[in-house]
């Protein structure tokens, strides 16, 4: 089965204590990703390499919903290295790239050219009969540009033998 997670996100706010690590391989961001048991191959990321990293809650309650995971952005996530006190935005993550890159499966979801794609993809073979993604999409720029032609866009694609189950 073929998975591929690509994002495209303008900016993100983010709040509480996040820890960040960077300039790791596609195969350790995936192994974040996935944690034990799953067996893939043919990791790939694709993005600037400032626009990827790990992150770590740590012990604090964040408004995340999530403990830990993969931030991709089309901006630098690599500023956000340090810990930000609860309440307080990690702002560096809407610095603008301008990396250029583009993406099929993401360029169908909408009517208007798209541009700076951070994306990850790989292969696995489910070990069950069910799959479960958690994630958060976050947009900087929602308020500002909604209706426009810079719109943000997330997807999750999913295929293989009978991927609809």
């Amino acid at each position: 089965m073929f998975f591929a997670l690509i994002i495209l996100l303008s900016g993100i706010k983010g709040y509480g204590q996040l820890t960040v690590t960077s300039n790791l391989t596609a195969s350790q961001y995936v192994d974040f990703l996935v944690g034990s048991g799953i067996t893939y191959s043919n990791a790939v990321y694709t993005g600037a390499a400032t626009s990827i990293a790990k992150f770590t809650t740590g012990a604090t309650n964040t408004n995340l919903g999530l403990t830990s995971g993969v931030v991709m952005s089309t901006g630098f996530v690599i500023p956000v290295t340090t810990s930000f006190p609860i309440g307080s935005p990690a702002v560096n993550f809407n610095d603008e790239i301008t990396n250029g890159g583009t993406d099929a499966n993401l360029q169908n979801l909408v009517s208007s050219n798209i541009s700076d794609v951070a994306k990850i993809e790989f292969d696995f073979i489910p070990v069950s009969d069910t799959i479960k993604f958690r994630y958060v999409f976050g947009s900087e720029e929602y308020l500002e540009w909604v209706g426009t032609n810079y719109n943000d866009v997330f997807g999750f694609f999913i295929s293989g033998p009978n991927p609809a189950g």
